[in-house]
């Protein structure tokens, strides 16, 4: 196993007593930080104990393959429409149940291709947030036996799998196999801060252990105590790669205005052409409101959920005002371009989006 170059540290007692506040059925002392150079202090990311002890390294030593697609991102920031969008370009698709006339090679995946996203393109680490036990302690049960070795152990899921991979991470890239970018395509995926926070809030609410106010959420996130960590430093670590040639940077924004025009620059990048007949037609399906309907998507799909999902909620570019109160909204303008100063990214139109 190799060894990431980074130190591990307790909660802070206040973050611990945040921790029991909103999150009650988590116990505080079970989180544990990376002290990840980059990431200065406070904003470290922050997982489950047992993401030190049996899975961190695992994934950091996870064999690569040459043809592996990863899809980076910070949480709640256009992970599914990428993830969808590059999953049926490799897999010649334009819907669920159809290969396109031109696909007439085998395809080790075809059988996947009526499963539930999370088998198709697996989340990496979902073994530190979503297990079987956990899952069952608050009343989600699962039947399907992919679904459960999936869930057992997603590292070893992903290890198996045949084909041509598409995985999903939520890791910041100093905690992935060192020769990732070297090796592989990788596609970093981010979104407009405020948007990103309030889609996070909506998302916990969906889980019974989030018990805080939207307040809360939003404290969270200008301190960077979310999961993963603080978002700018995330975001930061993919920005700072874009001009290499096997990473792809994307804007949530700039997908959902132009999905034709992301496809052929994905294609591009992959060295996959869509043919321009199927563009449309692939463009369709992955529109917000018809990748909503789908139950292909949501990670919950095949399973009982207790409450009402809010995996897939909007998607709209801007939803922040209708939750941001003017003075919020003016200490987050100011706050903004203070965290990605000196970057470049103070100059990206969506950093710089007033709502």
């Amino acid at each position: 196993m190799k060894k990431i170059p980074s130190n591990i540290v307790e909660l802070s007692e206040d973050e611990k007593e945040f921790v029991k506040e909103n999150f009650p059925p988590i116990p505080a002392y079970d989180l544990v930080m990376y002290d990840i150079p980059q990431y200065k202090g406070a904003g470290m990311p922050r997982f489950p104990r047992r993401f030190a002890e049996n899975i961190a390294e695992r994934i950091y030593s996870l064999e690569l393959r040459s043809d592996d697609i990863f899809i980076v991102s910070y949480p709640k920031t256009g992970t599914s429409l990428t993830l969808e969008m590059v999953w049926m370009m490799v897999n010649n698709r334009v819907s669920y149940k159809y290969l396109l006339e031109f696909d007439n090679i085998s395809n080790p995946q075809t059988e996947l291709a009526d499963s539930p996203q999370l088998l198709r393109c697996p989340w990496l680490e979902c073994r530190t947030f979503l297990n079987s036990p956990s899952l069952e302690s608050i009343g989600i049960k699962h039947e399907d036996p992919k679904r459960k070795a999936y869930l057992d152990d997603s590292g070893e899921y992903v290890a198996n799998m045949e084909g041509r991979r598409v995985i999903k991470t939520h890791l910041p890239l100093q905690l992935l196999p060192p020769d990732i970018k070297d090796k592989c395509k990788v596609i970093y995926v981010s979104r407009n801060p405020k948007d990103t926070a309030v889609s996070l809030f909506y998302y916990y609410k969906g889980w019974p252990m989030f018990k805080g106010p939207f307040e809360s959420c939003m404290d969270m996130f200008e301190k960077g105590w979310h999961f993963y960590g603080d978002y700018f430093q995330h975001l930061i670590s993919g920005w700072t790669e874009r001009d290499h040639p096997n990473v792809k940077f994307l804007w949530y924004e700039d997908m959902r205005k132009d999905i034709p025009g992301t496809i052929k620059s994905l294609a591009a990048f992959l060295e996959h052409p869509v043919p321009a007949e199927n563009l449309d037609k692939l463009a369709e399906n992955l529109k917000f409101e018809n990748m909503k309907k789908n139950t292909h998507i949501t990670p919950t799909s095949g399973v009982n959920l207790p409450g009402k999902s809010t995996f897939m909620r909007k998607g709209i570019v801007g939803d922040c005002k209708n939750h941001f109160d003017e003075e919020m909204m003016k200490t987050w303008d100011k706050l903004i371009p203070q965290r990605v100063a000196g970057t470049g990214l103070e100059h990206s139109e969506v950093i710089k989006l007033k709502m």
